[in-house]
C-alpha cells in the first residue's frame, strides 16, 4: 500500500490541519505572499527558513521541527501542567 500522506504537499497539509478557511486567510495570517505560497503548494521551491519562522510566528502550534524536517506531528501538543 503506497502511502499518500508523504506525497501531498506540506503547505496543503499544513493548512488543511491548520483548519484554514482559505489559502488567502493562510497569506494574510501568516504575512506571505499568495505568488510565493502557491509556488511553495506546487512544489516550484523550497521554503527559506525566514518564511517557516513567519508560518511558525503566526501560528504558533505549528510544530518547527516538522516544519523543518517534515516529520513528526504537523501541530505541537500542548500537554497540560498536570501531564
Amino acid at each position: 500500500m503506497v502511502n499518500t500522506e508523504n506525497k501531498r504537499n506540506w503547505l496543503k497539509r499544513l493548512i488543511e490541519e491548520l483548519e484554514m478557511p482559505s489559502t488567502a486567510e493562510f497569506c494574510r495570517k501568516a504575512g506571505l505572499n499568495r505568488g510565493l505560497v502557491d509556488k511553495l503548494m506546487a512544489d516550484a521551491h523550497s521554503p527559506r527558513m525566514d518564511t517557516l519562522e513567519k508560518i511558525k510566528k503566526a501560528f504558533p502550534q505549528t510544530n518547527m521541527n516538522w516544519l523543518v524536517s517534515r516529520k513528526g506531528e504537523v501541530l505541537d501538543t500542548e500537554l497540560d501542567e498536570e501531564e
